[in-house]
């Protein structure tokens, strides 16, 4: 499972690592041969919100690091969602969480989000964006 970087004192992220929050990142390993297959089947249901999270750039030049995955981004995509909007895609990433840890894959490729994910990375990086979610549809 890939570490989550909680620090008071600023690190410069590796290349590759996921930031989540100032001076917190998802780590990111670089990926292992392994059989892969695509995930975007798998995020649809999530994707309009992903995607109203590419504001830093796009994801066809930058691929994940085009994503501000931060809380404060992630609240104010909310924000614009109605409450029911909100409980059904924290069900969904739950749901598409589950599928991934069922898969068989160790590899995962979004062709939309231009990025290669390992799995422990992906889970971790769900596990975040539902977090925050469900923080969030307290105060909605």
């Amino acid at each position: 499972m890939p570490l989550f970087v909680r620090s008071h004192v600023p690190r410069p992220p590796d290349k590759g690592d996921i930031s989540i929050a100032k001076d917190q990142w998802i780590l990111v390993e670089p990926l292992p041969k392994a059989p892969h297959t695509h995930i975007d089947t798998f995020l649809a249901p999530a994707m309009p919100f992903l995607l109203s999270l590419e504001t830093d750039c796009v994801a066809a030049c930058c691929g994940i690091d085009a994503f501000c995955l931060w809380p404060e981004a992630i609240y104010k995509s909310l924000a614009a969602m109605q409450p029911d909007e909100v409980r059904k895609l924290a069900s969904a990433i739950t749901t598409i969480q589950n599928q991934l840890e069922q898969s068989p894959f160790d590899i995962f490729i979004s062709s939309r989000m231009n990025q290669c994910f390992e799995k422990s990375v992906l889970l971790a990086l769900l596990t975040h964006l539902r977090t925050e979610i469900e923080n969030a549809s307290r105060l909605i």
